[in-house]
């Protein structure tokens, strides 16, 4: 299912219930599906299971073109989850576009402490489990290539967010990510490579996977380190 031919749908299955959809994340101003497909939220009047079951049956085919599921919601419930998800929404307000009815994105407001503490439980959450899957992936290449890779996007957004707490702009995701690492005075090599197997999904070199690993998980620390000064 294309992304046109989604939002139609949306339009003339949910009607007047339906009050904004709304393209963000990667996709926003592509040319090309991104690799995790599109990401979209419908902003609804009325989110009780009846009103959304009736879009059940696209909503299942969008799925299974290899897009997320699109995220359900109303106005009340973006308000009361500002402060419990500031992360998501602070990227949803920096980066996207709306498709189909209006989305007043002032509406977002984002308090910095909120957004720097998750940034900080979530990239500690994310190390400790890559510290664990390593001990139990170890020695073999594929599955711990796969474990960067699969992890990476995680790990990007957490950037991504950290770079708008520091009030940083950048123009690539490398940029991104080396304007970030420099300023937790880490190195960025390590993280710059991770970023390059997710994006070429190759194998890393068995012969310096205890090197990549050790220097990837200082500098993931030390961002860590920085996102607990700030």
């Amino acid at each position: 299912m294309k992304l046109a031919t989604f939002i139609e749908a949306s339009k003339n299955t949910f009607q007047q219930n339906l009050m904004a959809a709304v393209l963000y994340g990667e996709g926003v101003n592509s040319s090309t599906k991104p690799r995790g497909g599109y990401e979209l939220m419908l902003l609804l009047q009325d989110i009780q299971p009846q009103k959304l079951l009736i879009g059940a049956q696209f909503i299942q085919k969008w799925i299974a073109a290899g897009n997320p599921e699109p995220l359900l919601i109303d106005p009340h419930h973006i308000q009361s989850s500002l402060d419990v998800f500031p992360m998501e929404f602070s990227g949803i307000k920096a980066n996207h576009q709306v498709l189909a009815g209006t989305f007043d994105s002032s509406v977002i407001q984002i308090n910095p402490q909120e957004l720097r503490l998750q940034c900080e439980r979530e990239l500690k959450t994310k190390i400790l489990i890559l510290r664990e899957r390593l001990v139990a992936l170890y020695p073999h290449t594929k599955k711990l290539t796969a474990l960067v890779i699969n992890s990476f996007p995680d790990f990007l957004r957490i950037f991504k967010s950290t770079a708008g707490l520091l009030e940083m702009s950048y123009t690539t995701p490398e940029s991104l990510l080396s304007a970030v690492t420099q300023k937790a005075e880490a190195e960025s090599s390590y993280i710059i490579e991770a970023y390059q197997a997710f994006t070429t999904q190759q194998e890393l070199s068995s012969k310096q996977m205890d090197d990549f690993f050790t220097g990837y998980l200082t500098s993931l620390e030390k961002v860590a380190n920085l996102l607990d000064r700030l």
